[in-house]
């Protein structure tokens, strides 16, 4: 028993690490590593372990410490399997896991080590030290964002692009009623397309680095599953995708915004209708309190991969929309004259 017990720790001990490393670097696998490591650990090494120990004990009065022992790190392990897999109750779970180890074991094993008087105080700084890990980690993982906030975000990304396909169907319409030709709705279409054209290609980059290839940047589509959506809180990718690497888009998709704000200033637009254009197209630096912040900080400056990609998808329902203004917006225009 003992050395099956020893040889599953070496196991799951092994799994766990490579688990969290295949985590923090958001590697497809992570999450399988982790779950089964932590549920053996759970259900199987802790109470098996304890039992054994409490069973090669010559005298038996220690029963409530090995009850307290299984009660405190059974629940901070099934906490922290709740928050990496992003289960309902995970938040719950985190604030009983982060206390009840110092305010159930603690107590307990401090007892037991008054009446034992040939106990190391090796032992006891030992335990100090598991328990302070304990804690620094269980809160790290409470500081983690929610599953329900991601998945808030992927909510925010499927309606944009249901806005989307509507502004592009509309824009179709436009443009069976406009039979004449027209350089301005021409060059109108021309630059929503090349910017929107970027922002697939930066959607396309972000799934791509993230292990999904085979997600469609499209996610409003009735075809879209989100189980198929891997890495789903991965936060090293759109910061490096979008801003850091060689031939990073988001540069280039700002220069095209203020190419396309530009050529519509020159249009002869009702003051309304510029003033509208000018609020939503606006990639200018503002100031809050003093601080500075660019067009990228403010529409870029989440790590999650889900929030990168619902402001792509907010920007090109943006363009969009815009471009939806200005046909009808021509074509009433014309009608006029």
């Amino acid at each position: 028993m003992k050395k099956t017990i020893y040889i599953s720790g070496i196991i799951i001990a092994n799994l766990l690490l490579i688990g969290s490393i295949f985590k923090i670097n958001h590697w497809p696998g992570a999450n399988i590593a982790l779950t089964l490591s932590l549920l053996a650990l759970s259900f199987w090494f802790i109470p098996a372990a304890l039992l054994n120990n409490y069973k090669a004990q010559k005298e038996k009065n220690k029963k409530w410490l090995y009850i307290s022992t299984f009660i405190s790190f059974f629940i901070v392990f099934v906490a922290a399997l709740f928050k990496i897999l992003h289960w309902p109750g995970a938040g719950l779970l985190i604030l009983i896991g982060v206390p009840i180890p110092f305010l159930l074991f603690l107590p307990v094993y401090i007892y037991h080590s008054i009446r034992d008087k040939e106990q190391s105080p090796v032992n006891f700084t030992g335990v100090i030290l598991g328990l302070t890990f304990v804690a620094v980690y269980s809160v790290l993982l409470a500081v983690n964002v929610s599953r329900n906030v991601l998945d808030h975000g992927l909510s925010l990304i499927k309606s944009n692009e249901n806005v989307i396909d509507f502004y592009e169907l509309r824009n179709d319409l436009y443009a069976n009623m406009n039979a004449e030709e027209n350089i301005q709705y021409e060059t109108i279409s021309k630059m929503s397309d090349e910017i929107c054209s970027l922002i697939h290609k930066a959607e396309k980059e972000i799934l791509n680095y993230t292990g999904n290839t085979e997600i469609d940047a499209n996610m409003g589509n009735a075809s879209f599953n989100r189980t198929n959506l891997v890495n789903y809180d991965n936060r090293n990718a759109s910061q490096f995708v979008l801003k850091w690497k060689e031939e990073a888009l988001v540069p280039l998709i700002k220069e095209k915004l203020i190419a396309y704000t530009k050529y519509l200033n020159t249009l002869e637009l009702n003051p309304e209708l510029k003033s509208t254009i000018d609020e939503i197209d606006n990639t200018d630096v503002i100031y809050v309190d003093g601080e500075k912040f660019t067009w990228e900080d403010r529409e870029f400056a989440s790590d999650y991969m889900i929030f990168a990609l619902e402001a792509l998808s907010r920007w090109e329902k943006n363009i969009r929309f815009i471009e939806s203004m200005m046909l009808a917006e021509l074509i009433d225009t014309s009608s006029r004259n």
